[in-house]
Formats: structure tokens, sequence, C-alpha cells
């Protein structure tokens, strides 16, 4: 996971722990048991100001701000935290005083790229989310979240104070699914290009995009990345990204957005 943001996992017992930053950003993952979860894997994300949602986690997260091992008597997260530039956050996953993850830890730097993949960007619509492989030739083949009937997605609350610049690697799966009538809810996006498009906003996906990047070029079986800059805004504000194509086939993915102030 990552929003300023280098990733780190390592899965222990039935919990995995994330560490994560934008301005920190830890996260946590209980484990998919069976159908028992709904097939759905839940998640604790500690978000910019480390803010939980988590329903079904299993255990507690305790972390030291100085790199050190944690443990059980360690402070445990139990609300948003504020910290300054250079701390060394390391942090593990205890349930019933056992230690269930390895420790992963992070120090935060200033002007550090933010970083998501596409499986962690926010779906814009929840159509049929699908977890697919993309279809190319770099390896390990990216992991990409996305919904057939709508290729977009969303970084919320990103700090805007000094502006964006923006690299976006995209890239293709083969759309061959068999929809029936419902093949008509697949949009193609709003402004019905001849050509692939990616489409930029803020804090919409609908109107006219600040931004619309071509892929004319692109080749689908590998990842293209594609750059743009936005200005400074006041406060946080949601970057939407969105694909519009002539035709469903292939359908447009987004492999990694970095950001840099």
């Amino acid at each position: 996971m990552t929003r300023m943001c280098s990733a780190f996992r390592e899965t222990f017992g039935r919990s995995t722990l994330v560490l994560k930053k934008e301005r920190f950003t830890l996260s946590c993952h209980a484990l998919r048991r069976s159908r028992k979860l709904d097939g759905r894997l839940p998640r604790c994300r500690i978000t910019p100001d480390l803010l939980p949602d988590c329903r079904r986690f299993l255990g507690e997260i305790h972390y030291t701000l100085d790199g050190s091992e944690p443990v059980v008597t360690s402070p445990r997260y139990a609300g948003p935290l504020r910290l300054p530039i250079g701390s060394n956050v390391r942090a593990a996953t205890f349930m019933d005083a056992l230690q269930m993850s390895l420790s992963r830890s992070t120090r935060f730097v200033a002007n550090q790229p933010r970083k998501m993949t596409g499986a962690e960007l926010t779906l814009c619509s929840q159509g049929i989310g699908l977890a697919l492989e993309m279809d190319t030739v770099n390896t390990p083949r990216p992991i990409v979240a996305v919904d057939l009937y709508e290729p977009c997605w969303k970084w919320n609350e990103i700090d805007f104070a000094r502006g964006i610049r923006a690299t976006i690697k995209v890239g293709t799966v083969p759309f061959n699914y068999q929809l029936g009538a419902d093949a008509a809810e697949v949009s193609l996006g709003l402004s019905k290009p001849s050509t692939a498009e990616l489409e930029v906003r803020v804090d919409r996906c609908d109107g006219l995009p600040e931004v619309v990047l071509s892929l004319v070029g692109a080749e689908p079986t590998e990842l293209s990345a594609l750059e743009f800059a936005l200005p400074p805004l006041l406060g946080r504000h949601d970057l939407c990204l969105r694909f519009s194509r002539p035709t469903a086939d292939p359908l447009w993915v987004i492999s990694e957005v970095t950001l840099r102030d």
C-alpha cells in the first residue's frame, strides 16, 4: 500500500501487516477465510492521519517510533497519529499477547514520492470489480483492481498545497467477458474518443477533465508511463483517473500512480 508510499508486507499466521506512508500510513489486513467473509479481503487502513477502517481485523497493531522492535507493551494503535518528518515507525500485529506478524518499518522523509498500485486505488464504482493480472510482457505481471463496467479509479484526499506531478503506468487486459444483456452497462467513457485516452479530474469524475492523456502509441502488451502536472490548490482533494475508449476491448487499466510535489 502506498500513499507517499513504500509498501511492506509479511504474512504470519492469520494476519498481514502493511506499513506505508503518505504522511504515514499503516495498513493491516485480516486474511480471507474460505467464503465466510463473502469472498472479500477485509482491510484495516491507516490513512494520512492513520485512520482505521477495520471491521474484521484479527488482533491489534503495536508500534515504536524509534525503529526498535515493537512488543505487546509498546503503544497500541488506537487513533490518528501525526508524526514529524524523520520518524522511523516499526509496527507488528499482535493477538492474545502473541506476535502474529513480522515487524515492518518505514521512515518518513521529506519530498518522498507517494505511490499507489492499481490494486490500492479506490474504484469509482461497484459494478463488477475484479482483481486481474495485466496482460504485459513485464515480469512479474502487475495485479490490478478494475470495475468491468467503469475503468475509473480515485486517489482520495491528496494534499495539493504545492501542486502535484504525476506518473501513471498503464496497460491492458483482454476484455473477453460474456456479459449478455449487461454488456450495455459497460461505459466507454464520457468523451467517446476515436482513440483511447486517460482523463484526469479533481474532486469529481464527470464534467470537463483537467488533463487528457492520449494513449496513441502506447503498446498494449507493455506498461506505458504517462505524465502530467496540476497546479497548487488549497486543502486536500480527490484525484479521479478515468479511461475513455472507442471499444471495450482491450480494457485499459492502471498499474501504478506516483505523485511528486
